[in-house]
């Protein structure tokens, strides 16, 4: 939810642009479709990007040749697809879903690309072959890697440091301890520098399998 409508409008305004071609594009994701037709509903609580362009355009998150899947079935109808084609399809770290047997298809694929848009946690099969690894194991069987990756910046769900430390800014009494424990392990540990600079709290990044008592 968010990053899906945000790829769709950026597919879109490349295609007015002219600076790729269309081609079919599939939304195979019951949220993320589902989801699309909230944000076509609900005009107003766009911003003002978004209002403006609905002066003159019906649908700003629709592409030239868009189509949705309604059932699993017709997911897995896609690899009968030929020629080019645009899937965006969940899970994004490759955990589970829909997206599974489209990587078992096109992992192999050397014409194929694999684009990432989020974030790849460590252990994950997308954090695997975003590192590299030639071969990746899915639904039991073992896949070779040949299919171009590619990692796209700039679409994270989650609030930069500033906008973390406003967020807490508005607490009405300080927490008696602030954990850090998504991100990388640079990442979080300077997320805790930024929040005991800013408010002189009691911030841990705790270590993998560690326990803690709340009280």
């Amino acid at each position: 939810v968010g990053r899906t409508q945000e790829v769709l409008y950026m597919i879109r305004e490349l295609e007015e642009q002219k600076r790729i071609p269309v081609v079919p594009v599939i939304v195979d994701s019951p949220m993320a479709s589902q989801s699309t037709q909230v944000y076509n509903r609900w005009h107003e609580e766009h911003d003002r990007e978004y209002a403006s362009l609905l002066a003159h355009k019906k649908h700003p998150l629709m592409t030239a040749s868009m189509m949705t899947t309604s059932n699993r079935d017709e997911s897995k109808r896609l690899n009968d697809m030929r020629g080019s084609r645009i899937i965006i399809s969940a899970s994004g770290m490759l955990s589970g879903g829909r997206v599974l047997h489209h990587a078992m298809r096109i992992l192999p694929d050397e014409n194929a690309t694999l684009v990432f848009v989020g974030y790849q946690a460590a252990g994950t099969t997308g954090r695997r072959i975003q590192d590299g690894e030639r071969e990746v194991r899915i639904m039991k069987n073992w896949i070779p890697v040949r299919c171009h990756v590619e990692k796209v910046e700039g679409f994270s769900a989650h609030a930069d440091w500033r906008a973390v430390l406003r967020w807490l800014g508005g607490l009405h009494a300080p927490p008696k301890m602030v954990f850090t424990t998504h991100g990388e392990p640079e990442a979080s540990a300077a997320m805790a520098g930024h929040i005991r600079d800013e408010f002189g709290w009691n911030v841990v990044v705790p270590q993998y399998g560690q326990s803690v008592e709340l009280t």
